[in-house]
């Protein structure tokens, strides 16, 4: 067990050093295993999906990259940040949110890919006067946990009293942790 939980930390740091230095191509699938005879764990990373700002639309190369995560069926799909196109004041955020779910979430949903994402800037804005973009994240990301990612046989939900901002999760035996990064809170 000891030796599962140093794998499972090891990858993690792994993962988290490949997503801030950006090696992951378009279109890149992360596959490893943890022991010999474990089918290999399969996990998506997308980002920075949005178009101008305030758009609730969705460029042809996104529809691809969310066909193309239909065809791979990664155990889940890992969204770190910049799904909308926001960070401005008075934009309509629902609308963009209501783009993003007919591109992304639903498609995703339908094949049974749980998607667990982490806000960027554009998404939930953490700074002052950003309150209501934030809480239209919350309530967009609220209804998902609710209406599917609790029901996914995939994704075991540790900690989510902070969810969709700061939460944890394990898919199969590794552990993850999301924390957004629009604010300054002590951990």
């Amino acid at each position: 067990a000891e030796e599962s939980v140093q794998k499972s930390l090891c990858l993690t740091l792994l993962l988290s050093l490949l997503i801030s230095q950006q090696l992951f191509s378009q279109d890149s699938l992360l596959e490893f295993s943890l022991g010999e005879n474990d089918r290999p764990h399969r996990i998506a990373i997308i980002s920075d999906m949005n178009g101008d700002y305030g758009s609730p639309d969705y460029s042809i190369k996104v529809h691809k990259a969310v066909e193309r995560l239909r065809t791979l069926k990664p155990d889940a799909v890992l969204v770190t940040g910049d799904m909308a196109s926001g960070e401005k004041k008075g934009l309509d955020y629902k609308a963009m949110w209501k783009g993003f779910r007919e591109a992304v979430t639903n498609p995703l949903t339908e094949s049974d890919l749980p998607m667990l994402v982490t806000p960027g800037n554009h998404d939930a804005p953490g700074w002052k006067g950003f309150e209501i973009e934030r809480k239209i994240y919350k309530e967009e990301w609220n209804n998902y946990h609710n209406d599917y990612l609790s029901k996914n046989q995939w994704v075991r939900l540790i900690s989510m009293e902070n969810y969709p901002f700061y939460y944890s999760f394990a898919i199969k035996d590794v552990f993850f942790i999301s924390i957004e990064a629009t604010t300054q809170l002590e951990l």
